[in-house]
Order: structure tokens, then C-alpha cells, then sequence
């Protein structure tokens, strides 16, 4: 009957253990889980802001090309003037 206590008594110990050996990695886990959370907000936020810096660049570019067009339009016209 000792013997049978010794051994329960060590066997819940060690379930005991175990307990708060997994409690802590779930800790951990939490941690770096809300670690990763933080990084993927940051990278959102960034891919957002790139995305809007991209809007502005393709409109810049955009009006850049019509002034580029509109100036060979004229330059084209002046050289038909001239030829005429």
C-alpha cells in the first residue's frame, strides 16, 4: 500500500509537472503569437501607405505623359506651320 502511494504520489507530481511545463509554453506561445500580430498590423500598415504613395505616383505619372504628349502635339504643329 505504501509502495501503491509512493507511485501515485509520483505520478501525479509528475502530471503536475507536465501542467505547468505546458502552461508555460502556452504562455510563451501567447507572447510571440501577439509578437507576430503587432509585426502583420505594421505590415499592413505599410502595404497601405505604399499603396497610396503608388496612387499619387501613377496620377504624377500620368499627368507628366499628357504635358509630354500635349508638347510634341505642339512642337508638331509648329514644324507643319513651318513646312507650310
Amino acid at each position: 500500500m505504501h509502495e501503491e502511494n509512493i507511485v501515485f504520489l509520483t505520478e501525479q507530481a509528475n502530471r503536475d509537472d507536465t501542467i505547468v511545463d505546458l502552461r508555460g509554453q502556452v504562455i510563451v506561445l501567447e507572447e510571440r503569437n501577439q509578437e507576430i500580430r503587432e509585426q502583420n498590423q505594421g505590415l499592413r500598415e505599410e502595404v497601405e501607405e505604399t499603396q497610396h504613395e503608388h496612387k499619387h505616383v501613377k496620377a504624377r505619372q500620368e499627368e507628366l505623359t499628357r504635358k509630354i504628349v500635349k508638347a510634341f502635339d505642339q512642337l508638331l504643329i509648329k514644324d507643319l506651320k513651318l513646312m507650310n
